[in-house]
């Protein structure tokens, strides 16, 4: 469980800094979502990481 926490946290910050890194294009949406999921998991991640004893 923990594996896959830290594996879509790594996903989600790369995903987001791939989107950011396309330039200004219709992407800047998604880019928005992605960064603001990134943000909340690695936000919760602290406290995800504690209830996957």
């Amino acid at each position: 469980m923990r594996a896959g926490l830290v594996l879509g946290s790594a996903v989600l910050v790369a995903d987001a800094l791939a989107n950011g890194y396309q330039g200004p294009t219709v992407a800047r949406v998604g880019q928005g979502v992605v960064s603001a999921l990134a943000v909340a998991m690695v936000l919760a991640s602290r406290w995800l990481w504690r209830s996957f004893r």
